[in-house]
């Protein structure tokens, strides 16, 4: 990055997310009037090293193209650098990056995501790599194999994200992705994992909808989310120029896509905000993943010889929604001790402080039940609450805030704060909830 900064000293800005964690801002001067913001991170696991090389790679080859005519680049190829340094898939204080985009445990998901929300991204890319050799599926076949794709996608179906975003990551971006590596004789599919059921059986789950991973929580916040996986976790050091290899198609194409559609991509980021800013949709507080039949290409590792299984799947790109509530103009939270806001101003979510003093009508919660979780999970104890709204009229002080849905991050705010949403702030205990009586999560009505 220092020689690359060295070289092209123009349109190479080298900065830090924090004290350990280079970014490389590519940006020149001139070319279209609005141009596409990028955001590329390798390494968000520290045991998956060949996310890294490939985006070093890649700003030489970005630099080298006319890519800066028409789009800004941000990259982060170590997103990771404790985890990297030591070869482990966490960071210090056994925090896995990826389970807490929304939660912010660790300062140095923190971090990054003030940065993304500094720069804003139209499109963004998180390059992960994947065990293919899975416990579930040798256990229930008796024998060890392999799942056999060189790259797995991860798109998001959350119920909260802009059909606009979502189809156009999924029909356009990966679409043409996956036509690439076809051409180079590389084959993908999108991510799944298995899972061992009670009765014997496997079913998989099927594509993603958890925000407390990039590839959800981006596109909630209206950010094109492009998650990839590279078979490499495990293969060794004989693999890694094909798994680089394997990268370089990726966000090669992703990158020749944008240029190629550019403005109808920034038409569908732009209308995607403008929309959590007039904020009409209702807001799915609950869904279940949807149904289907997967085949799977799997490899005998005894006989080297591929074969085709077919399991149901728990299908996350087509979720049914559960429960389903109006969109409110706004919540107020009960702040003290500064967390909530703290993590919202990382996000790029606008909240305004309340002043004493302050009356409104608004939808309180009577909270009927509390599940709480026994066990510490990624650095929290989940909480899950059953609620009854009531309307009331009620005097608030400057230890409450107010946090506007109809903002650009609406999507996310909502998902983040109504109090019986799955892995929002309620369920990872950021806002405290006792055994009983009003939440301290109120909502405003237009």
């Amino acid at each position: 990055m220092d020689d690359l900064k060295r070289e092209n000293d123009s349109y190479v800005h080298v900065d830090t997310v924090n004290s350990s964690t280079p970014i490389m801002v590519l940006s020149k001067k001139g070319g279209a009037d609005r141009k596409a913001k990028v955001w590329l991170q390798g390494a968000l696991h520290g045991n998956e090293p060949a996310g890294a090389y490939v985006l070093c790679v890649m700003a030489r080859r970005i630099i080298d193209s006319g890519l800066l005519d028409r789009m800004d680049v941000a990259i982060v190829p170590v997103a990771n650098p404790d985890g990297y340094r030591t070869h482990r898939r966490t960071a210090s204080g056994t925090i896995d990056l990826n389970r807490d985009f929304t939660k912010l445990v660790h300062k140095q998901t923190e971090d990054l995501s003030r940065a993304f929300a500094r720069f804003s991204p139209d499109l963004a890319m998180d390059i992960h790599e994947y065990n293919p050799r899975r416990k579930e599926f040798a256990s229930y076949l008796g024998r060890v194999t392999d799942t056999d794709y060189d790259v797995l996608f991860l798109p998001s179906g959350h119920l909260n994200i802009d059909n606009g975003i979502k189809s156009l990551i999924s029909d356009l971006y990966i679409s043409s992705a996956r036509e690439a590596l076809n051409d180079r004789l590389y084959s993908s599919d999108i991510y799944f994992t298995p899972v061992n059921m009670p009765d014997g059986e496997i079913r998989l789950n099927y594509g993603g909808d958890s925000p407390r991973s990039t590839s959800t929580r981006w596109a909630l916040g209206n950010t094109l989310s492009i998650f990839v996986e590279i078979k490499g976790i495990g293969m060794g050091p004989d693999t890694f120029n094909r798994r680089v290899e394997c990268g370089l198609t990726v966000v090669d194409d992703v990158l020749n896509t944008l240029y190629e559609n550019i403005d109808l991509t920034l038409a569908a980021v732009d209308d995607a905000r403008r929309k959590a800013v007039e904020g009409e949709a209702d807001v799915a507080v609950g869904f279940t993943r949807g149904s289907r039949v997967k085949n799977v290409r799997l490899r005998d590792m005894t006989t080297g010889k591929d074969s085709i299984l077919t399991f149901p799947a728990y299908d996350a790109l087509s979720p049914v929604a559960t429960s389903v509530v109006k969109r409110p103009s706004a919540y107020i939270v009960k702040d003290a001790e500064g967390g909530v806001r703290r993590r919202l101003s990382a996000m790029g979510i606008e909240w305004q402080a309340v002043n004493d003093g302050t009356v409104k009508t608004v939808d309180a919660y009577h909270v009927n039940d509390v599940m709480r979780d026994t066990e510490e999970w990624e650095g929290i104890r989940r909480t899950e609450v059953s609620v009854m709204p009531y309307r009331i009229k009620r005097e608030f002080n400057k230890e409450y805030i107010t946090v506007p849905v109809r903002q650009p991050m609406g999507n996310l705010v909502v998902t983040l704060l109504e109090p019986e949403s799955k892995q929002g702030f309620v369920n990872f205990g950021v806002i405290p909830v006792g055994d009983g009586g009003e939440l301290p999560v109120y909502q405003c009505r237009p």
